[in-house]
């Protein structure tokens, strides 16, 4: 069964807060943790001539820090991303916006500008944990 993203961030964000939380006995982390990181992967675009050329799953979409479920799965794709970050990054400092709205809705310049900060606060942020990697 196919898991998008979003939902994966969900769990993600669950597993962790049970964790920090001490609430480990609600439901099996163990299972959780090890579903997750095998989603995590499966999520991640393989073709990796997409990224930043398309709207699709990267590693720094799932993966924010060294601790994240998954990183240590995801080690060929989180290089690779540190590696296309500052090739795909704009002179003015961001990233493309990836997405369209395809109709004539004056707020989309404004949403897109928001979006492109939350871009790059994500990519840099991501860039200064995974350089090392």
């Amino acid at each position: 069964m196919h898991i998008g993203s979003d939902t994966i961030n969900c769990f993600n964000g669950l597993y962790k807060f049970l964790l920090d939380s001490k609430q480990e006995d609600i439901i099996p982390l163990d299972e959780l943790k090890t579903i997750l990181e095998t989603k995590i992967l499966e999520c991640v675009e393989k073709d990796v001539s997409s990224w930043y050329v398309s709207f699709v799953t990267t590693p720094s979409y799932l993966i924010k820090d060294e601790n994240d479920l998954g990183v240590n799965k995801s080690l060929n794709y989180l290089r690779k991303e540190i590696e296309l970050i500052p090739k795909f990054q704009k002179s003015d400092g961001s990233f493309g916006v990836l997405w369209k709205w395809y109709n004539a809705y004056p707020e989309y310049e404004a949403s897109k500008l928001l979006w492109e900060s939350d871009i790059i606060i994500e990519k840099l942020l991501f860039y200064k944990i995974f350089k090392n990697i």
